[in-house]
């Protein structure tokens, strides 16, 4: 973007320098102006794609940008819905490891209750 405005700041001298050598009127003075406009116009036709460029590479930068941080969120989100997932595994192992212990503990009873009633 620096360049650019350089070389626009360059093609305005050079259009001034060429409008000052028509005003003196001589034709090597034209030739001059003719030749220093041409450049000049080149300069600002390279000084606008440059600027275009510029303004496209910030434009892509900042989507990528957002995509990494799209990307960062998806990641987290990745590791939530597994630590999740983990965590309803662990609950399932606690429940069944529950409901085996309370089959045991209802065996117990009733060994204990036939035992009660033997005696």
């Amino acid at each position: 973007a620096a360049a650019a405005a350089a070389a626009a700041a360059a093609a305005a001298e050079a259009i001034e320098a060429a409008q000052l050598a028509k005003a003196r009127g001589d034709a090597a003075g034209a030739a001059e102006a003719a030749r220093l406009e041409k450049e000049a116009e080149l300069a600002r036709a390279l000084a606008d794609k440059e600027q275009a460029e510029a303004e496209a590479a910030a434009e892509k930068a900042g989507r990528l940008e957002l995509q990494a941080r799209l990307a960062e969120v998806g990641e987290r989100a990745a590791d939530a819905e597994a630590e999740a997932a983990a965590a309803r595994a662990q609950a399932e192992g606690l429940e069944l490891q529950l409901t085996e212990a309370s089959g045991r503990a209802t065996e117990a009873a009733a060994a204990a209750a036939e035992q009660a009633e033997a005696a």
